[in-house]
């Protein structure tokens, strides 16, 4: 949050690691000491459009950095969050999507489900498939900083995507998580 007064974590258990199954198992009210993330994944460029896109818990920085853009720093230029998510009922945040589409003329977002066997294209921005093929469909990309985070194989796809509709690499920061 950018007020500083709380932590929200965004954690995903079902990689089955030490940390994802102490997580798993943890009980409310547990105190646990933490080593809080040390990475320099920050906003490049506050007054240029941007675009997010993530893929799974690649989703969890970009809370806060949109957030940033929306409530702190006011920005009026366009932001536009693309998450890939394997199933629909994996989804969350989307009421604060939501909120924020309604509330803030220049957000949008668009989730990319990934493993639905059936999707309902008529629900509110949804796109069957991955994240990348709905980048294909895309052509607002000039002018963005982008901001990636994910799989190192959806960082590879995604940078060599934005960068053959014409975006130059300095343009694109990213974090991988696998």
């Amino acid at each position: 949050m950018p007020n500083g007064k709380y932590i929200e974590l965004c954690i995903d258990t079902a990689p089955g690691g030490l940390g994802s199954q102490y997580i798993a198992a943890v009980t409310l009210g547990t105190t646990s000491e933490v080593l809080i993330p040390l990475g320099k994944f920050l906003l490049a460029n506050e007054d240029a459009p941007s675009l997010f896109i993530a893929t799974g818990a690649g989703i969890a920085p970009f809370k806060p950095m949109i957030e940033q853009l929306l409530t702190v720093v006011k920005t009026t230029q366009p932001i536009f969050l693309y998450w890939g998510i394997g199933y629909e009922k994996t989804v969350f945040w989307e009421d604060m999507w939501q909120r924020w589409t309604r509330e803030c003329p220049n957000f949008a977002y668009t989730i990319c489900l990934s493993r639905e066997d059936v999707c309902d294209l008529t629900a509110h921005c949804r796109f069957k498939g991955r994240v990348t093929a709905f980048l294909e469909t895309q052509t607002h990309f000039s002018d963005c900083q982008a901001y990636l985070c994910g799989s190192s194989e959806m960082i590879q796809q995604t940078k060599t995507l934005l960068q053959t509709k014409g975006m130059p690499e300095s343009a694109i920061h990213f974090e991988r998580y696998s």
